[in-house]
């Protein structure tokens, strides 16, 4: 079934955390930050991500389909197209009709930032994928949820108010396939679609949960899927793979990680998060 048109929303259309919107007003204007330094910080914000790869692989640039990081990002666009891209970002808190309690932007945020510096990790420890890509694709991943709770849709605000565990993205799958003919990563993929973004970061988006499914691009589909679990396994306190959702063994050989070295590729993510959250303080 086709994804309803509100759904494809444009990318500058986006929201992000206040917190988030109000660096990037700064940084605009800035002139001690050089482009560079702007295309490293808006690596961690969704937002601002779909924003310089839209951008920059609309057809004016000649670069259709190719762009796939914010770094390559930044070098087509050039400084004075990524400052304005930087200003006028929507700060948003919590989502219209559903409760604070249940849907933040700072918990999606956490979480895409979790998944991206998973996967870049799992991507340079096992030789597999270009790792600023999966790290793109994972801070991407669920790119369709956020743009749901922006729509507030009464079906998935009854899949919300339903779930116990509703802040974490996993546990809405069950209740999307029940109250709607799609979930969150068809809706992620249709939207990669329209804003024009390479065929890797679409693939990682269409299929982190079912990697089974993807016909290219596989080893950074598997990559975004095991980062989807290991961020849980970080964002929590366990380092045990039976505490977080269920990794095929077939994602696992193509990843090239051994799930035997999962204890200290989480506690560097943890590490780096706190890092990333640091940088996005007032």
């Amino acid at each position: 079934m086709p994804i309803p048109a509100d759904l494809l929303c444009d990318a500058d259309r986006l929201v992000t955390r206040p917190e988030n919107a109000q660096r990037f007003a700064r940084i605009a204007d800035d002139r001690q930050m050089d482009v560079d330094g702007i295309g490293r910080l808006a690596a961690w914000d969704p937002a601002m991500t779909v924003r310089l790869l839209s951008e920059a692989n609309s057809a004016r640039w000649g670069q259709a389909g190719l762009v796939d990081c914010t770094g390559r990002a930044v070098v087509v666009l050039g400084d004075r197209r990524v400052r304005k891209l930087s200003a006028g970002l929507e700060p948003m808190r919590s989502f219209a009709g559903i409760p604070a309690e249940l849907a933040t932007m700072d918990t999606f945020w956490l979480s895409a930032v979790y998944v991206a510096i998973a996967a870049q990790a799992i991507s340079k420890l096992g030789g597999r994928g270009r790792p600023n890509v999966v790290f793109a694709a994972g801070l991407l991943h669920d790119i369709g949820q956020l743009v749901m709770l922006m729509r507030a849709t009464s079906g998935l605000r009854a899949a919300l108010e339903q779930s116990q565990a509703a802040s974490d993205a996993r546990h809405l799958d069950a209740h999307e396939r029940e109250h709607m003919p799609f979930d969150h990563a068809q809706v992620g993929a249709a939207l990669a679609a329209a804003w024009r973004l390479p065929g890797c970061l679409k693939a990682c988006i269409a299929h982190h949960h079912r990697p089974e499914r993807a016909r290219h691009f596989r080893a950074e589909v598997a990559i975004v899927h095991v980062a989807d679990s290991l961020a849980m396994l970080a964002m929590g306190e366990s380092e045990n793979l039976n505490d977080a959702p269920a990794v095929s063994a077939d994602a696992w050989v193509r990843t090239g990680l051994d799930p035997g070295g999962v204890p200290g590729v989480i506690e560097g993510i943890r590490r780096r998060a706190l890092e990333v959250r640091a940088a996005f303080q007032p």
